[in-house]
């Protein structure tokens, strides 16, 4: 969003190629990754409701 907002201002970019580039990868991560937390936390919150008692069948096999 910083990026976008520099943009938006000067109307130029002064960084640079590389910088450039550098930061839109790191946008791309931040998005994929935080989609992808979301998607692990969901999965993780279905297995508890699915099957609640889980994790102490596992504990007593150990």
């Amino acid at each position: 969003m910083p990026v976008d907002a520099a943009w938006n201002i000067t109307v130029q970019w002064l960084a640079g190629d590389l910088a450039c580039r550098f930061l839109m990868f790191l946008k791309l991560v931040a998005m994929y990754s935080c989609a992808f937390v979301t998607v692990v936390i969901s999965l993780d919150r279905q297995s508890a409701i699915l099957n609640p008692l889980a994790i102490n069948k596992a504990k007593k096999k150990n």
